[in-house]
């Protein structure tokens, strides 16, 4: 079981920070690619610093 949590808190990280640069995205009234774009690199950059976290 300790062998998945990484990867499940990085897929929570990933879950997490689409839905937040989405939502900035959409309430700051962005185009709808532009909200796709952020959504997507919130995902990244959450995923990212929670691989990083976990590295280190």
């Amino acid at each position: 079981m300790k062998d998945l949590a990484p990867c499940i808190l990085q897929k929570n990280a990933m879950i997490g920070g689409a839905l937040t640069g989405a939502l900035i995205s959409a309430a700051t009234n962005n185009n709808r690619d532009k909200i796709v774009m952020d959504a997507i690199t919130g995902g990244a950059v959450a995923t990212a610093a929670e691989f990083l976290n976990y590295v280190t």
